[in-house]
């Protein structure tokens, strides 16, 4: 999938949730990322978004890359999150 219809596709459904060897990220409009070990980071751009690794061989954008389609006939929501002056998410 091209990168700007995932962005696209984000302003419409909220969130997409990629799986990535039994790892998630919720990858939402806000340039924001959580994982499955409930860490999170607000990126302050869409290129360092999907700059991210999440293994030795692949980033969130070749994640984004590999997707066929956002299914739009879903909108998610997040529970509230709270992030440090760093950007970084605060578990609670």
């Amino acid at each position: 999938m091209k990168r700007k219809r995932f962005i696209e596709d984000l302003e419409e459904v909220g969130v997409c949730k990629s799986v990535y060897k039994r790892k998630y990220f919720l990858i939402s409009e806000e340039k924001t990322v959580t994982r499955s070990d409930e860490t999170g980071h607000v990126y302050s751009s869409w290129g360092e978004r999907f700059d991210e690794a999440v293994s030795e061989d692949k980033t969130l954008g070749d994640l984004v890359d590999e997707l066929e389609f956002v299914d739009r006939s879903v909108h998610y929501h997040l529970s509230m999150s709270v992030y440090d002056e760093n950007g970084d998410r605060i578990k609670i």
